[in-house]
């Protein structure tokens, strides 16, 4: 007998929200696993979607769909900001379809099993608010809470949000296992071949996701990417550029997004042989690396070989000027070391609207000068300014450091450890500082 999952992707519910290409990479590499079992047929719900019932969003005054590259705002709604977060003056809204056009989407699903995945820990509530959506629908249907947010907070998870199983970690092999058990059947699978995201799925493929490796080599303390993938796995440059190929042939993408946390990492194994590919097939393609690039390594080769396979969106990881920050990430970008980066990537052809550096805002220590002072840096390299707002990642190096002295514990909403909520609350930065440090930064992008 077919069995019938039904995948979702949550709301969001926090004070901002963007859609930075944002896609449920983990639960769309499971339902490709998923996919293999001839009496499996799967259905895939985004709560997020700005591309389902559009003309019905529309209606509420969605600027959504006026979008670069694959990006846009979300269609949002104001709802009632938690308790927790009544110190920070700003208001909360839950970001995507709005429940009435979502419940349309459910009318002709009945599931046996529905999968629910997650993003950011302070995200939540978006998770808990979609868990009563879906119980009220589907009554008594099974539902297994997995990706970022219970692998990070388990307990947490467990204790606040009504679902009947909570799957922590990637351990692909270990949720197959356990959809086998609600589900009563024996599902295939091959850990030798995963394979890529079920791209399918998607209501729209003009943009999508590209993942070349798992986790990062490097530790820096306030990121937990080593918790999730304790072993730096890469995929061979082959079978990426055969993925990227086939997606603009099957679903006439035009824009990819590179996931990778550290892209450039031992660039002769991987990213070097995939772009000279990329180049030598003259394929007609946009290339994007949210994320963040090393800047150290960024030769003329690389810069050369962006700016010929179609790179457009460029961001490099430079957390500060101050010395104690970059000891933070053991000194992986240095001024010299950016300096020098910015004038590769301007020497093989990128403008200064391509290349934007992130640089940190929020963190305790910081005062408003330090910011400044880093933007003026940035903007004497003729780069865009980005202020990344610092938000403390549970497992981080830098959570168990503020744990230890007793800033936070073990009980501490995940709210409050948002990157709206964070710098205003621990940070001491006020909201004016930090809406005068994000106007600056918008000045200086208009400056030539």
């Amino acid at each position: 007998m077919k069995k019938t999952i039904l995948l979702i992707n949550p709301w969001i519910c926090d004070f901002t929200a963007y859609d930075l290409w944002m896609f449920p990479y983990g639960l769309l590499r499971l339902a490709s696993v998923l996919g293999r079992t001839s009496n499996i047929e799967l259905n895939f719900i985004d709560c997020t979607s700005r591309f389902t019932n559009p003309e019905a969003i529309s209606k509420q005054k969605d600027k959504s769909l006026s979008a670069q590259f694959g990006t846009g705002h979300f269609f949002k709604e104001q709802i009632i900001k938690p308790s927790v977060l009544s110190k920070v003056p700003r208001k909360f809204f839950r970001y995507g379809i709005p429940p009435a056009v979502l419940e349309k989407s459910f009318k002709s699903i009945n599931p046996d099993l529905i999968l629910l995945t997650s993003g950011m820990t302070y995200w939540y509530v978006g998770v808990a608010q979609t868990v009563d959506f879906l119980r009220k629908i589907f009554k008594e249907c099974p539902i297994i809470l997995g990706g970022i947010y219970p692998s990070f907070l388990p307990v947490h998870a467990k204790e606040n949000i009504p679902v009947d199983a909570v799957f922590s970690g990637n351990d692909m092999k270990a949720a197959v296992s356990l959809i086998s058990q609600y589900l009563g059947m024996s599902i295939y699978f091959d850990e030798k071949a995963i394979g890529f995201p079920d791209f399918s799925l998607l209501a729209n493929k003009k943009a999508l996701p590209v993942l070349g490796s798992y986790g990062c080599p490097f530790r820096c303390t306030y990121c937990a990417s080593a918790s999730l993938y304790p072993e730096y796995l890469r995929e061979e440059p082959q079978s990426m550029l055969n993925h990227i190929v086939s997606c603009a042939q099957k679903f006439k993408t035009t824009d990819f997004i590179f996931y990778d946390d550290a892209l450039l990492f031992e660039p002769e194994n991987f990213i070097k042989p995939l772009l000279r590919a990329i180049v030598h097939k003259r394929l007609k393609l946009r290339f994007h690396t949210p994320n963040g690039l090393h800047a150290r390594y960024i030769d003329d080769e690389i810069a050369g070989l962006m700016y010929e396979s179609g790179f457009k969106t460029l961001r490099l990881s430079f957390e500060s000027t101050l010395d104690f920050l970059q000891q933070k990430s053991k000194m992986k970008v240095t001024n010299d070391c950016l300096e020098t980066s910015v004038k590769t990537l301007k020497k093989a052809g990128f403008s200064k609207s391509e290349i934007g550096v992130y640089t940190l805002i929020g963190f305790p220590g910081q005062a408003e000068k330090d910011i400044i002072d880093d933007m003026e840096f940035i903007f004497s390299l003729q780069a865009q300014v980005f202020l990344a707002s610092f938000s403390l990642v549970p497992q981080s190096r830098d959570w168990f450091d503020f744990m230890e002295k007793g800033i936070i514990n073990e009980k501490t909403d995940p709210l409050l450890l948002s990157h709206t909520a964070f710098p205003v609350l621990y940070g001491k930065f006020t909201p004016q500082a930090m809406r005068r440090l994000r106007n600056r930064a918008g000045e200086l992008n208009r400056m030539s």
